[in-house]
């Protein structure tokens, strides 16, 4: 076995030199020393990992509810004037825009909290219908909180899932 002083190797590296170099450098036997391999060298997401994804997929699945309710006639005419003619005059490009945004940020969120990478992909995608729907909003109300915060949303889980990505999280 080849010995490095162990203050050339990097924390992370420390722990896995470690691990091999218990009982003589033993093979690997299952698959749960490869999961402890795993852990000790930095690929096992952070608690908050799991605390981001979930907090997203729950907003995600408030907007895919707002979606489904703002498509069903009997529920637009029960709300108050404004708001249908919002709903009514809006084209086809903005809806569109609204159900990509809010089912690939669904669908974002759930792919990663499988530790997939094409959650990245996605969140794009999301991000892009979001901004298709608030340029409509933006020329119908102007801007308003919930815009602003949709966006920043859209892009917070963009974000983080390119940091999940780079620390080896997603899979």
């Amino acid at each position: 076995m080849l010995a490095l002083p162990l203050w050339l190797l990097s924390e992370n590296n420390r722990a896995y030199a470690f691990l091999l170099s218990i009982e003589s450098c033993r093979m690997v036997q299952n698959d749960m020393d490869i999961e402890r391999v795993r852990d000790m060298v930095g690929t096992k997401p952070h608690f908050s990992f799991w605390l981001i994804a979930s907090a997203g997929l729950l907003w995600n699945l408030m907007g895919c509810l707002n979606f489904t309710v703002q498509s069903n006639p009997e529920t637009v005419a029960q709300m108050p004037e404004i708001y249908q003619l919002i709903i009514a005059g809006r084209p086809g490009w903005a809806t569109g825009g609204f159900a990509i945004g809010v089912f690939g940020g669904a669908v974002g969120c759930i792919l990663l909290l499988l530790r997939k990478k094409v959650a990245l992909s996605i969140f794009v995608l999301s991000l892009m219908g979001i901004i298709v729907t608030s340029v409509f909003t933006l020329s119908v109300v102007g801007l308003t909180p919930s815009l602003i915060l949709s966006v920043l949303v859209g892009a917070a889980l963009l974000w983080y899932a390119s940091i999940a990505r780079r620390s080896g999280w997603l899979g």
